[in-house]
């Protein structure tokens, strides 16, 4: 039987509008969701409880409320533990969390009750062999583990690095920790932290590979080896040869590695690979000073001249009073390694109010690095040297208009510790060096005579590292053949932007009867710096310098010390700081210095 048309349509109508109403009413049944709050309980710590809070979902999601009160309950106990997680992290590793609601309230209450319980310190490390089962004995302060100190996972996650850096060193490449237990006993309340190593066969020097080079000569990279073939493992050999081709300045990059999976055998292959940089460096620069006027330096550099690392320098350095050209050229690693052969060429013309030099000289030399610290210089040498105006006491006023003419031969040696962070611009450490030049005259008058000086620096950081102390002595001696028949040039003089800033260039020594200088055969000088960084590129300074030279072999204490003080500016470079020093001499002498300051202009600190 048929249905009347009309009812057809009202029933269509009724579906039409409900299906209308719940389409509506969807959104509200959505927002009438369960809303809640999270009461936290039981840490006192208002560090670790932030912590949890961070950590916890059911913080982090409140204003997504689920639709019902199991959804709520199920939410809840999936945060667990994420608390747990959050309270071991901070030592707490026999914490416990209980869960209560209160749906009385609106909106809801999620309390949750933690017990952190007692601040768990590490009572026992063992690590494993994997594949034996053995304990292995490892000190856990090569971990940076220590006893009785509360283990947080950052710590687990240290020691395991450095457990895989101790058996690199110990010659396993490819060591791999298997398993990380940390076990609470809760009788002790300690915590015993187990760590399972496989540590893969023990591993040695194997074939080496060079790719990347082509101007040098694969032949460099075996000189510079910190190892042999067949020797253990080390990565610190590696590394050590990696400094070593870094401080050549013949490349941009090095790397230095072996195959990720554990190789045939035990045999480790390594391979070298670099990038080439410029071998050739061209270097220019200006120094300035009251008494000498602007002066220019020029530097041209060749660090790979036959292919094998040898460098070739053309440098020179032009004052209005002094002019010197060198030519060097130096074999690197020439019977071993870090033993390096010097041939040295050298032209000085030389004006002071104390005489006029000129000189040529030639010398071998070789420089030995003895460690990381400590280099000495040994080696052999001809020097024809003629000085003129010559100044003297008044007996000896006679050689101020005679030339005088020597060919010396000289065998200098020297040994230098460096200690320092930086030695271009210290900030903490100490220098020494130690340098002895026993020379003779091989021409009449044959005279003996030996300069011998010793420096010692030291810097240091009081207040913060951005004011640094600096303190320099040096002491000089020439024994020998007497004042009168050593070069005058050789003497010592003292004066300038180093050694007693403040007073002329090269006028601190004994004067004649003129008040024109004379050398010394000793000197006795100090300094002292206060450096103070102000920002990334600028700082400043202030210095007091103390000392005399004298004309016995060894320094006359009781005759005047002379004393200057002065301030200063630093620019920083990538290089080396550019210094503006200004000194006023504290105790003037007269008729000699006249002047009340000395300016300084030049690229380094003093010292």
């Amino acid at each position: 039987m048929k249905r009347p048309a009309t009812a057809i349509s009202n029933a269509r109508g009724f579906l039409l509008t409900l299906a209308l109403m719940l389409a509506l009413l969807t959104p509200l049944v959505s927002y009438a969701a369960i809303p809640y709050e999270v009461s936290l309980t039981g840490i006192e710590s208002e560090c670790v409880e932030s912590l949890v809070r961070s950590s916890s979902q059911l913080v982090n999601l409140i204003n997504t409320p689920p639709a019902t009160r199991l959804a709520l309950k199920k939410r809840a106990e999936s945060d667990v533990p994420n608390i747990i997680n959050a309270l071991h992290s901070q030592g707490y590793w026999g914490s416990a969390v209980e869960l209560d609601y209160d749906f009385d309230t609106t909106p809801a209450n999620v309390i949750v009750k933690v017990n952190p319980g007692p601040l768990f310190p590490l009572g026992a490390l063992e690590v494993i062999d994997a594949d034996t089962d053995e304990r292995l004995e490892v000190n856990p302060a090569d971990l940076t583990l220590c006893l009785e100190e509360p283990l947080l996972p950052i710590k687990i996650r240290a020691a395991e690095e450095f457990l895989l850096n101790l058996f690199d060193t110990w010659g396993y490449p490819y060591a791999s920790i298997t398993d990380t237990e940390v076990i609470a006993c809760l009788k002790t309340e300690t915590i015993v932290l187990r760590l399972r190593i496989k540590r893969g066969s023990l591993m040695y020097f194997g074939d080496v590979r060079v790719v990347g080079n082509e101007k040098v000569c694969t032949a460099y990279f075996f000189k510079k080896l910190a190892w042999s073939r067949g020797e253990l493992y080390c990565p610190r050999r590696i590394k050590a040869t990696r400094r070593e081709l870094e401080g050549s300045g013949l490349f941009t990059l090095v790397d230095i590695y072996y195959p990720e999976g554990p190789a045939e055998g035990q045999d480790l292959p390594i391979t070298i690979e670099v990038k080439e940089g410029k071998n050739r460096t061209i270097g220019i620069g200006a120094n300035f000073a009251t008494q000498r006027g602007l002066g220019f330096s020029g530097e041209w550099e060749h660090r790979n001249f036959k292919g094998m690392g040898e460098v070739l320098t053309v440098k020179t350095n032009l004052w209005w009073d002094t002019q010197m050209a060198r030519l060097s050229y130096l074999q690197p690693d020439l019977y071993c390694k870090g033993e390096d052969l010097i041939w040295l060429y050298e032209f000085n013309r030389e004006v002071t109010e104390g005489y006029t030099a000129k000189s040529l000289s030639a010398f071998a030399r070789i420089e030995k690095e003895m460690n990381s610290k400590l280099k000495i210089s040994y080696g052999i040498g001809y020097k024809h040297l003629r000085d003129t105006h010559i100044h003297e006491k008044k007996r000896h006023q006679t050689q101020k208009d005679r030339d005088e003419e020597f060919n010396l031969i000289k065998t200098p040696f020297s040994a230098f510790y460096n200690g320092t962070d930086d030695l271009l611009d210290p900030s903490k450490g100490m220098t020494f060096r130690f340098s002895t030049t026993p020379t003779v005259s091989i021409t009449d008058p044959v005279i003996f005579y030996s300069i011998n000086t010793m420096t010692y620096t030291f810097y240091k950081p009081i207040w913060n590292d951005k004011t640094i102390f600096a303190f320099r002595t040096t002491l000089g001696s020439i024994f020998g053949a007497r004042k009168t028949t050593i070069p005058r040039s050789e003497l010592f003089d003292a004066g300038g932007d180093t050694l007693l800033r403040g007073y002329k260039y090269k006028t601190v020594s004994p004067l004649d009867d003129d008040y024109d200088p004379t050398g010394g055969r000793s000197m006795l000088i100090s300094s002292l710096e206060i450096r103070q960084r102000w920002s990334k590129d600028f700082g400043g300074v202030v210095f007091f310098d103390i000392g005399n030279v004298y004309a016995s072999p060894l320094p006359n204490l009781q005759n005047e010390m002379l004393r200057s003080a002065g301030f200063g500016i630093r620019y920083y470079t990538l290089v080396a700081p550019i210094r503006l020093d200004v000194a006023f001499p504290l105790t003037p002498r007269k008729h000699v210095d006249k002047q009340h300051y000395q300016i300084y202009f030049s690229v380094g600190q003093a010292f």
